[in-house]
């Protein structure tokens, strides 16, 4: 039999139904953009990780962080990234526990991320290098945008540490060269070399205290009163004498203890004191 065009109906049924076969296999289209119009590009396939990765948990001191295998192992020179990790894997937790500082981990575990090593400026450099010294990160791997700072950092926290351990090996160690006069200047200069040191510096600024509030008491008009005295010491020749003798003692000499300028720079404050004495 053959149709209208002449061809065999045979082979157009067998045609039809292979046409009709493959519009079956194909996926249907796309809906349409309401805003563009046209149908939308098919949805892109995310490629999942290989089957031997797999995600692990890291509990640092409470905080748990988690990443990939594969993520650590990039730098198999490292803690994370070697087999020594395994001494700190809890099979109860099935995590691996680290007590460090959880806020300088956030930077050392976006290394192992990026592949980029910051140095954050509000952490101690101390710190910082600790943790990176336990986790086996050398330093010199860290960013330009941050190695200059951290370098800077460093030097200053070297300088700081080098000073102190200056100052206290100096305060521990005995210095027979030192005269008397020395022996006091440092005293008075540095209070916490010695406990009379200590004790002179907060009875000096006892006085200092008290010569103040003097003067603001004795400046405070009271008016006049029958049966009372017009002028009511407070005690300020006292203060005033404790800063004559300290500031005497810081400018004491052996060769001018008894010279003549020592006399006529304190012989005001001596007849002063003398005559509230006598009257």
């Amino acid at each position: 039999r053959r149709d209208a065009r002449g061809e065999p109906g045979g082979k157009r049924r067998e045609e039809g139904g292979m046409i009709h076969h493959r519009a079956a296999t194909e996926p249907p289209p796309a809906p349409a953009s309401p805003a563009a119009g046209e149908p939308l590009p098919p949805a892109p396939r995310q490629e999942r990780k290989r089957s031997q990765d797999s995600l692990i948990v890291l509990n640092v001191s409470g905080i748990q962080f988690q990443t990939w295998l594969d993520t650590l192992e990039r730098y198999p020179d490292t803690l994370l990234g070697s087999s020594e990790r395994d001494f700190f894997y809890h099979p109860e937790t099935q995590q691996y526990f680290f007590d460090r500082d959880p806020d300088i981990f956030r930077h050392i575990l976006n290394f192992y991320r990026t592949g980029k090593l910051h140095y954050p400026r509000q952490e101690c450099i101390s710190a910082y290098d600790e943790e990176l010294a336990f986790f086996g990160i050398i330093p010199e791997i860290i960013g330009d945008c941050c190695y200059e700072e951290y370098k800077d950092r460093r030097r200053e926290n070297a300088e700081r540490l080098q000073d102190d351990a200056d100052q206290d090996h100096a305060a521990e160690s005995s210095l027979p060269s030192m005269t008397a006069r020395q022996r006091m200047w440092r005293a008075f200069e540095n209070p916490h070399t010695s406990t009379l040191a200590l004790v002179f510096y907060y009875v000096t600024g006892f006085f200092i205290a008290v010569s103040v509030i003097a003067n603001v008491v004795e400046t405070v008009p009271c008016g006049v009163s029958p049966g009372r005295i017009k002028e009511l010491p407070c005690g300020e020749r006292y203060c005033n004498t404790w800063q004559r003798k300290s500031s005497g003692l810081l400018k004491w000499d052996w060769q001018i203890t008894w010279g003549l300028l020592n006399i006529c720079i304190h012989n005001d404050t001596y007849v002063t004191f003398c005559c509230h004495l006598i009257t």
